[in-house]
């Protein structure tokens, strides 16, 4: 199991991946075609990505862990919430091998241990303010770009954006007062 010991600070970066394979920004996303944006599942075009995790500099959990991000967000809101509860909270993905947990650490701290499955476990201590502040800044970030994004498509899909804004929107009020 690889650890960072020391207290780390996180940044999330929203990524989307491209029909071609390729990966880009999610500010870069919003401006090109949607065809080369989107792959067909199953008769539905949904964007796939990932919230890249980022501790000091250096890269916890990358885009080779993509998968749909839409539904990752989601995922990653809930077990946010389950976390705030005090529980250990874990995130499993539908398309990709790897648990994400979210573990209440003493010290005001969170270890993140991702188990990739195939490769060897990563773990990290990352300070729960930053972990909080960032989790709201960049779930906040993606649903209120892919809002904007994803409104002439369908109604339906923004109107469970905004429920998931809402929910953000509850943390950052709950436990930032932000």
């Amino acid at each position: 199991m690889m650890i960072m010991k020391s207290k780390g600070v996180l940044k999330i970066e929203n990524v989307i991946r491209m029909s071609d394979g390729s990966f880009i920004s999610l500010e870069e996303a919003t401006r090109v075609i949607p065809d080369t944006l989107f792959e067909d599942t199953e008769n539905k075009c949904e964007p796939l990505g990932i919230y890249k995790l980022i501790v000091n500099g250096n890269v916890f959990m990358d885009e080779s862990f993509f998968d749909s991000i839409i539904d990752m967000w989601g995922y990653f809101i809930n077990a946010v919430e389950d976390f705030l509860n005090g529980d250990p909270a874990e995130i499993g993905f539908f398309d990709q091998p790897i648990t994400l947990k979210m573990i209440p650490d003493r010290n005001q701290s969170v270890k993140l241990v991702l188990d990739p499955c195939v490769e060897p476990v990563r773990a990290v201590l990352v300070s729960r303010d930053s972990f909080l502040k960032e989790f709201v800044r960049a779930g906040y970030e993606f649903f209120r770009i892919w809002v904007d994004y994803d409104k002439a498509r369908s109604e339906e899909s923004v109107s469970s954006y905004f429920e998931r804004i809402k929910k953000i929107e509850s943390v950052a009020n709950k436990e930032l007062r932000i």
